[in-house]
């Protein structure tokens, strides 16, 4: 639905993620047939086509109506960022 990048600062360049849509299927999901809010990436845009990205393809099934991209992006971004956190802190202790 909308890729955004992010300048790196640095000779890398570019980093974009993508903000996609889907939608859940079956009769036993409360969200069934609602589009839901994901991201991929981000990936180095030098470096496409490519399979690899930087740890953070992700969706919280929030539905899409709810916020813009750019929210829905932010929103993941926090949560793997908080997970990411707690994971190193488990790891050090």
């Amino acid at each position: 639905m909308k890729v955004i990048s992010i300048d790196t600062e640095t000779e890398d360049g570019f980093l974009d993620s993508y903000v996609f849509r889907f939608r859940t299927l079956g009769a036993d999901s409360e969200t069934s047939g609602e589009w839901m809010a994901g991201s991929a990436g981000p990936y180095l845009r030098k470096d496409a086509p490519t399979t690899y990205s930087y740890e953070s393809s992700f969706s919280a099934f929030s539905e899409w109506d709810t916020m813009t991209p750019e929210e829905h992006q932010g929103a993941i971004q926090s949560i793997l960022e908080d997970w990411k956190e707690a994971r190193d802190r488990k790891g050090q202790a």
